[in-house]
């Protein structure tokens, strides 16, 4: 017998308000916890949007197991393909998986705060105590750097090995990785080589954003389909030639390599274009995907943020509306990763004269690139702070915080409408096969990535007089020691950063001292 109705009404009404209260407080603990979680990820997050995918899939998938791989995958795809602070939507994508709109915002404001805060801080006290705080920061960033080294090593490892020994899937996946990594790391390794004295090494490289633009049309095109399939040995040839003559236009600059690269590039946008209709055509799966009404929430919940964010600028500085503007049109266009944001940054703010090109290489630049962080979220940080400076410190703090805001709302709030997009297509061939072969891609790119961690180490040991041979020999003891107590000590990520950032200090001062 349903003895429910003999519980009196108010003892009812009771208990349920009390679930409720029960679900509100776990779901604002998973909130906390991811805020803290993305907030440890983003203090060390040198070395560009892609250096930290890893790093977040260590944390948020073998870690805490707050999403699966195959939904990280996703958000790392979408952001790939989406302008704006790459690992800041990453955080969005993982938050909104977890907890919802309160969840997106938690988790992007996380990844972001840390950088965009110490940035905030040498910039306002540049001219006092930026010596010695820089310093030691990038003494702190060789630990950090090789910490780096070793987790994208592991990714990009792990992505092949994902595949069975012996298959077509394990031979392609190494194809891409390796193939992903010799493209991009010509740049890189020239620099490196350059700056341990030997010149004349000079190799052709292309951008990140060139060789996923080119995965992705390949993907798109040939529809995700096996060669033995219908058409597909043909489509496969003409994503190759089309493919590779635009990479080899990319490697190799001159008048002529320019005007191909755009032919082609309108070429590749037609033909992917071409390849999604038709793929959309023979699938019989119904697309999928969100309800508009939860897009619109969530649209919304990023609406309320920048608000929240910007309005306050706006009465205190009056060039804060003009600043939130370019700060929006330069996160809308910033594909191709941290450093090509940079002269995004110099056309909308130093060329329209809104600060000058001393202070923005000078301070904002400087600064920026010796922080951890989205590199879009401290620069925008560091030139909110000098426009709002002419009008006193309350206003300087006001502006950084709004270009704080419109870096992480903007990009979190186009991430959303890509993600929206995927969510509905991502049940076509084509898509099966971005999902199955990006991470190869995204691992050939990762190694590139490890070259600039020991690029950035020489830097450090040239610009402070170190000794590259010793600075690289300390590289090489803390990167041994950071992969022993990953797999022997199973550290966890709060406990490597921390012993990477010691044995660096350590190491780097006792060379110095050595030198003086």
């Amino acid at each position: 017998m349903d003895t429910t109705y003999d519980i009196p009404a108010s003892q009812r009404r009771e208990a349920r308000s009390a679930g409720r209260a029960g679900e509100r407080s776990a779901r604002w603990g998973k909130v906390g916890g991811l805020f803290l979680a993305m907030a440890r990820i983003g203090l060390i997050g040198f070395g560009g949007g892609n250096a930290l995918v890893p790093v977040i899939e260590r944390e948020v998938v073998s870690g805490r197991g707050l999403v699966t791989k195959e939904e990280f995958d996703r958000e790392v795809v979408v952001a790939n393909i989406t302008s704006g602070a790459l690992p800041v939507e990453v955080a969005s994508g993982v938050g909104r998986k977890v907890a919802g709109a309160p969840g997106m915002i938690a988790g992007a404001v996380g990844m972001g705060l840390p950088g965009a805060a110490l940035a905030f801080a040498l910039v306002a006290l540049f001219s006092v105590a930026s010596d010695v705080a820089i310093r030691q920061m990038r003494l702190a960033s060789v630990g950090v750097s090789m910490l780096i080294a070793y987790v994208l090593v592991t990714y990009a490892v792990g992505a092949v090995r994902a595949k069975a020994a012996g298959t077509p899937q394990h031979a392609v996946s190494a194809a891409l990785l390796v193939g992903a990594f010799l493209l991009t790391c010509g740049g890189k390794l020239g620099k490196v080589a350059r700056e341990l004295g030997a010149t004349g090494l000079g190799l052709p490289s292309v951008s990140t954003l060139d060789v996923l633009g080119t995965f992705f049309f390949a993907a798109l095109f040939t529809r995700g389909e096996s060669p033995r399939a219908r058409g597909g040995r043909a489509r496969l040839a003409v994503a190759l030639v089309v493919g590779g003559a635009y990479l080899a236009s990319r490697a190799f600059s001159g008048v002529v390599a320019a005007p191909v690269a755009h032919t082609l590039q309108v070429v590749m946008v037609a033909l992917a274009a071409w390849g999604l209709v038709a793929s959309a055509r023979e699938s019989r799966t119904p697309s999928k995907g969100a309800p508009l009404g939860r897009l619109a929430r969530e649209a919304g919940a990023w609406a309320l943020f920048l608000a929240a964010c910007v309005v306050p600028a706006l009465v205190a500085c009056p060039e804060a509306l003009s600043f939130a503007a370019r700060s929006a049109l330069s996160v809308l266009m910033s594909f191709g990763g941290g450093d090509a944001y940079l002269a995004f940054g110099q056309g909308m703010f130093v060329d329209s004269g809104m600060i000058s090109s001393a202070a923005y290489y000078g301070q904002v630049v400087t600064v920026s690139n010796a922080m951890p962080g989205s590199i879009i979220c401290k620069v925008l940080v560091g030139v909110g702070f000098l426009v709002g400076t002419t009008w006193g410190t309350a206003a300087a703090a006001l502006t950084a915080l709004a270009g704080f805001g419109v870096g992480v709302g903007v990009s979190g709030l186009t991430f959303l409408v890509a993600y929206y997009a995927y969510d509905r297509l991502e049940s076509l061939r084509a898509f099966g096969a971005i999902r199955e072969y990006v991470r190869p891609v995204i691992g050939g790119i990762l190694l590139t990535i490890a070259l600039t961690m020991v690029s950035l180490n020489v830097e450090v040991a040239q610009d402070f007089s170190l000794g590259v041979p010793a600075v690289l020999v300390a590289s090489a003891a803390i990167a041994l020691l950071v992969g022993w107590a990953a797999r022997v000590r199973e550290a966890s990520l709060g406990r490597l950063i921390l012993l990477a950032v010691a044995a660096a200090l350590v190491a780097c001062n006792a060379i110095a001292l050595l030198a003086a």
